[in-house]
């Protein structure tokens, strides 16, 4: 939890921050984690496993796994064997549900993925 809301919330419950003033804060902290979800799923990325994998140079914390594209993943300090095989499963369940996704470049519709036992296909 972020301070700023550990402190807003703090603040409510002392009776220091007013309810309709709260109300407003979680409405809006609710629609701006809205907005940021939108926005992933329009630069088409739906990534909910992630990995915590490698640093950047001033240290903020980066993610990595072995479904995205190799280049990506080698990039960010993995082992392209790592991703041999490998497909986005996040992208995949959605493609499940009915929800694949298009790539605007190059066309390159998300394949949904059949499970049989231990095998993917």
């Amino acid at each position: 939890m972020r301070d700023e809301t550990l402190t807003t919330a703090v603040a409510f419950l002392l009776g220091m921050l007013a309810p309709v003033t709260f109300a407003l804060f979680l409405a809006l902290a609710v629609l701006y984690g809205l907005f940021l979800t939108v926005g992933a799923v329009a630069l088409e990325d739906a990534t909910f496993q992630r990995f915590r994998g490698w640093d950047d140079p001033d240290g903020a914390v980066g993610y990595r796994c072995p479904g995205e594209p190799a280049h990506m993943y080698v990039r960010k300090g993995g082992d392209a064997a790592d991703t041999a095989g490998r497909s986005c499963l996040c992208n995949a369940l959605l493609a499940n549900a009915g929800l694949g996704q298009t790539r605007r470049i190059g066309g390159y519709t998300e394949d949904p993925l059949v499970t049989l036992g231990s095998n993917a296909f």
